[in-house]
């Protein structure tokens, strides 16, 4: 499989350290209905984030720590979250994810997200993916000119490229 680059323009909402999943998807917004999922809470962190489409979740350290509800990560994809970069992921949050179809991505070391965004980066930013031999990199540009680094393990990156992991398997096939 031939590795390309990626490139996203996504709309960012800004999210702080520790950010569990009970928070991302109440419990008492859980239902068996995929369609039905959805994450209030990303709804609520940016007003005008519903209009649209394609959505990047911007985070601080421990993001998705918490239960390994799958329900959750589906909750996000529903609501149009593309990629997900913070300065730390939950291991098993950042492999469900990519089970999903979503990017997700570390910030490179010394940068911190809460430096480089903050509640008012409400401007589409552009995510170029490139894959190298054993990572992925997040190239990070927000419309001022800013930029950062993030980092992605291979074999994540190509299922969340590939679709979701059943996509990727029937691909090895």
């Amino acid at each position: 499989m031939k590795k390309k680059e990626i490139i996203l323009s996504l709309t960012p909402s800004f999210f702080g350290d520790n950010v569990n999943t009970d928070l991302i998807h109440a419990p008492s917004n859980f239902t068996i209905d995929r369609d039905r999922l959805r994450s209030d809470y990303v709804s609520r962190k940016n007003k005008n984030i519903d209009e649209c489409p394609e959505k990047i979740i911007i985070a601080g350290e421990n993001f998705g720590l918490g239960s390994s509800r799958f329900s959750t990560v589906i909750a996000l994809k529903n609501t149009g979250v593309r990629c997900v970069i913070a300065d730390s992921i939950s291991r098993i949050f950042e492999r469900n994810l990519a089970c999903c179809a979503i990017f997700a991505f570390r910030f490179a070391p010394g940068v911190r997200a809460a430096e480089f965004f903050n509640d008012e980066s409400h401007s589409a930013i552009e995510v170029k993916i490139e894959p190298r031999a054993k990572k992925a990199v997040a190239l990070i540009k927000q419309a001022g000119g800013k930029t950062a680094e993030a980092f992605a393990d291979i074999y994540l990156y190509e299922i969340a490229a590939a679709g979701g992991m059943v996509n990727y398997i029937a691909g090895k096939k």
